[in-house]
């Protein structure tokens, strides 16, 4: 129960204290906040001391310290009376409760810095953050002695390469390979010392005199500052508990605060599932551990500055006790033995001068300093991009709003007030997601949410990290076109620091072949090789894959050093590696190619398409991937020059012969160069084969060329679309839906797409993922769908398909009347760097203005309402700009540095 220590109660505690105790107290009190002692000794709790006289803070102190458990067995969380207000930020996940303690997973709020990621429950008497390092994993060379990212060694090397010619023999003349076949297994690598991300802990904040009943509890994330704010009353005094990570300064903090002088009482400490070595110097904590597997070292360390210079503070090796302070911040940072520079032997590198380096800086400067410092970052790249359909104001608790989508999403074709505003929650949630997540000097973001407090077991597989066939490079779809350029920088590192070596070595081993590549799945230890995952081990087009995002990078920033310096020279190691190992198609394959022009062609071999079955030669995927990344090489060539004569000309040669990976047969866009061979019953996640529609964009280089051919490829893909399913077939996955949404709006089904989106929404959103984060027990576990979501949703408004070109409602038709009625798009950015925004009413685009930062040159611009006046000028200028119109088509011509703003009158 607590202690009567209200404010005429506190005062007269004083007037009872002689006069040298209070000196004594007081000298104490400046040791402890500016560095007093680093344990102390056990003190009597009241209850044993045989004085009379009411116990002093540091007596209370004392005891609490002596106790070994300081929040008792069966406490519980205090009343909840009142109802809170609704917050002034237009984009918050917000309740009027705490997330529970057993399901901080699905209900905490993250805040994150990069390399740092916190889940905050918002609990009042025993607050538990819960802790993620993204390096904290276990698995690589000191938990395996022979790992080398799954390549094999150079002794076995002849081996592979043996197996790899007798399967490409077998191809050749047989045409095609069962994926579980005996000959195939010798494809397969090695991945043991895998690995997977580990927990790391938590910080256990305890009330030192737990609250029975709280007033008005609020607990919210404000998207825009990156800031979880929790508040409730207690009586007269109003708490709040500020959480932010700050990118700026590498550390995560907390602020305690009441609105009454004295009125903080807490306890702090540490909690892992390792066993640890507990340090603490000058109310300074710190835990040291090793992962069991590998026995990489980690460490965390949390600093207390207290404000109200009459409170006392006590600690032992393990706890700090606060009591009577008008506030408290903790500053805290953690770390691993693991660094991108010890590759590839990833030797321990003690963290602990580095954290406390961190610490050090961050308990000199000013709290306020640093909160404002840290809301300006995350403000930046969180506004540099906005989107609003004028939707009603919610005023609903973020449970509560997903309880009455759910409601809705039940009942087919009903919808619900705030539902324009919940899709608008989800894209600007994952562009959070992203700032938090994914900052130069981290890793890129995982495909699996790793905030867990049990130890990740075997049986959970390798898969859901980095997968490099969909899910990795999904989890980005978003960043360029919504202005996070920035948060790719960790994809571009994680590229030239660990895969493209261990890539390299990768093609000498397994194909004797030149340049780099990399399979399914990768992790921090640098895994390139294949694994033996069943039915999804073997995907050398991985490498080529990430290069387009390579390529976008340049493209949306226009970074020419970028290109010169990094890029090109991953592009020309990938193309390198297809330039050794294509294989002319054998027409005398039975099935017979499907067209006889594509006999001869450059094909891969072997060749599996993600999620199908079986081996052949030249799935749809792998050819769609090659020609992405050629023409990108070839466009690169041209921006920068290329003096290796002989590269230019084989690139150029196989690119000429090379099989697009675009075949019809029966009206269905094929999975293999050859016929007949998937089952076109069969409903898979995987969409392999529509690359070329989306993510990627060679259908759009098609429609220029030979648009009669466009049309057929179209035609063929959106069969072949429906023939997929709907996506909801396969453990309620997010991916698939979004995939099939995104590509569904590029073939101009708009319905579809949000068909599509709907069933993310009605299966994705359920009442188990109450913060929007796919939790790590849950069957719709994977990040990628809810990264993705604004991104396919965005391609139904704005989209820029390629160089010189911005699409605005392309295709309005199928719009739905909360988006359509009234809107504004800012901050889009197209694949040549210039920004755009979007004004729209009743149903029909108003204004496109579009600011060209980087170059100079033609752009068509397609507004699919375009059916009245058209006017293109200069921003504040009077005098009109020549431009050319083709029924929804204009082109002009734009200079760098310039506004140009199209106006359209439909009188």
């Amino acid at each position: 129960m607590r202690l009567p220590l209200h404010t005429h109660e506190r005062l007269t505690l004083g007037l009872l204290c002689s006069v040298p105790l209070l000196l004594a107290r007081v000298t104490a009190e400046v040791e402890d906040v500016f560095g007093g002692v680093d344990q102390v000794a056990f003190q009597p709790s009241p209850a044993e001391s045989s004085s009379t006289t009411r116990p002093t803070l540091r007596d209370q102190a004392a005891a609490f310290l002596s106790r070994q458990q300081t929040y008792p067995d069966g406490a519980s969380e205090p009343r909840l009376v009142g109802t809170s207000t609704v917050p002034n930020s237009t984009f918050s996940l917000w309740y009027r409760r705490p997330a529970e303690d057993d399901n901080v997973e699905r209900e905490g709020l993250v805040i994150g810095n990069g390399p740092m990621q916190v889940l905050v429950p918002g609990m009042v008497n025993r607050e538990r953050l819960l802790l993620s390092e993204e390096s904290c994993w276990t698995g690589g060379p000191n938990e395996y002695k022979k790992y080398r990212g799954g390549n094999v060694d150079e002794e076995s090397a002849p081996k592979r390469l043996k197996s790899l010619e007798r399967v490409q023999h077998i191809l050749a003349e047989k045409a095609y390979l069962p994926s579980k076949s005996d000959v195939t297994k010798g494809l397969m690598g090695d991945e043991h010392g895998f690995g997977h991300p580990a927990p790391f802990g938590s910080i256990v904040i305890e009330e030192m005199y737990p609250f029975e009943q709280v007033w008005d509890y609020r607990r919210e994330l404000d998207l825009s500052k990156g800031v979880v704010k929790v508040s409730f009353s207690v009586g007269d005094v109003n708490y709040t508990r500020e959480h932010f990570c700050s990118n700026p300064e590498s550390v995560c903090m907390m602020r305690i605060q009441a609105s009454e002088p004295k009125k903080v009482d807490i306890s702090v400490r540490f909690e892992t599932p390792y066993a640890a070595e507990y340090s603490n110097v000058h109310n300074r904590l710190t835990f040291r551990a090793s992962l069991p597997s590998n026995n990489m070292t980690i460490e965390a360390q949390v600093a207390l500055k207290t404000e109200g210079g009459t409170g006392v503070t006590m600690s032992d090796k393990t706890r700090i006790i606060a009591l009577g302070f008008d506030s408290v911040t903790l500053y805290y940072a953690m770390g691993t033995g693991w660094s991108v520079a010890n590759y590839p032997g990833f030797q321990d590198q003690d963290p602990h001068d580095h954290l406390t380096s961190l610490l050090d800086k961050a308990t000199t400067l000013w709290y306020q300093d640093q909160y404002i410092k840290h809301t300006e970052d995350v403000g930046a790249l969180f506004k540099g991009f906005s989107i609003d359909f004028n939707q009603p104001v919610n005023t609903l608790p973020t449970d509560q709003l997903i309880k009455v989508a759910t409601k809705a999403y039940a009942k087919e074709g009903q919808t619900f007030d705030q539902e324009a505003y919940l899709e608008l929650l989800l894209l600007q949630y994952a562009r959070y997601l992203l700032i938090i997540s994914s900052r130069p000097g981290s890793l890129p973001i995982a495909s699996r949410i790793a905030w867990t407090d049990d130890t990740l077991k075997d049986e959970d597989g390798i898969g859901d990290y980095f997968r490099l066939n969909i899910n990795l490079q999904m989890n980005y779809w978003l960043a360029e076109s919504t202005n996070l350029g920035e948060t790719m920088t960790p994809l571009m590192d994680y590229i030239e620091k660990l895969l493209v070596d261990r890539g390299q070595a990768t093609t000498m081993l397994h194909y004797n072949a030149r340049g780099w590549i990399a399979h399914t799945y990768s992790n921090v230890w640098a895994h390139t090789g294949p694994t033996s995952t069943s039915n999804s081990y073997y995907f050398p087009g991985a490498a080529a894959w990430l290069c387009q995002h390579a390529w976008d990078r340049y493209l949306y920033s226009q970074d020419y050093y970028f290109l010169r310096d990094h890029a090109y020279a991953w592009l020309k190691g990938a193309s390198q590696f297809w330039i050794d190992t294509l294989v002319q198609s054998h027409k005398g394959a039975v099935p017979t190619p499907i067209d006889d022009d594509d006999a001869g062609l450059f094909v891969s071999s072997p060749s599996y398409s993600p999620e199908q079955d079986p081996f052949a030669e030249g799935s749809a995927l792998d050819q769609q991937l090659i020609w992405q990344l050629f023409n990108a090489t070839l466009e690169a060539i041209a921006v920068l020059g290329e003096r290796d004569k002989v590269f230019v000309q084989n690139l150029t040669d196989r690119y000429a012969r090379l099989s697009p990976g675009l075949a019809i047969s029966d009206g269905l866009l094929q999975e293999y160069t050859l016929a007949g061979l998937e089952d076109r019953t069969e409903r898979r996640r995987h969409l392999g084969h529509l690359y070329a529609v989306y993510p990627g964009n060679q259908l759009s280089y098609q429609r220029t060329e030979d648009p009669d051919r466009h049309h057929q490829l179209v035609e063929a893909a959106r069969t072949s679309l429906h023939r997929k399913g709907t996506g909801v077939e396969f453990g309620n996955l997010g991916w698939p839906k979004v995939w099939r949404a995104a590509v569904w709006a590029r073939l101009g089904e708009t319905g579809k797409a949000l068909d599509a989106l709907q069933m993310f929404k009605k299966h994705n959103l359920d009442k188990n993922e109450l913060n929007l984060l796919p939790a790590s027990s849950s069957s719709s576990r994977d990040l990628a769908g809810f990264l993705g979501f604004g991104a396919a949703m965005l391609e139904t408004l704005v989209t820029s398909l390629r160089p010189g070109e911005l699409h605005v409602f392309p295709w309005p038709q199928g719009l739905p009347e909360r988006w359509s009625k009234k809107g504004v798009v800012e901050g889009f950015r197209t694949r040549e760097g210039h920004k755009v925004d979007v004004i729209w009413s009743q149903g029909r685009v108003t204004q496109v203005q579009l600011q060209a930062l980087s170059k100079a040159g033609p752009m068509v611009v397609k507004i699919g309402t375009m059916d009245g006046k058209v006017q293109v000028q200069v921003l504040q200028g009077t005098k009109p700009v020549a431009f050319e119109r083709d029924g929804t088509f204009i082109k002009l011509e734009v200079s760098k540095g310039t506004t140009y703003t199209i106006a359209l009158d439909y009188d």
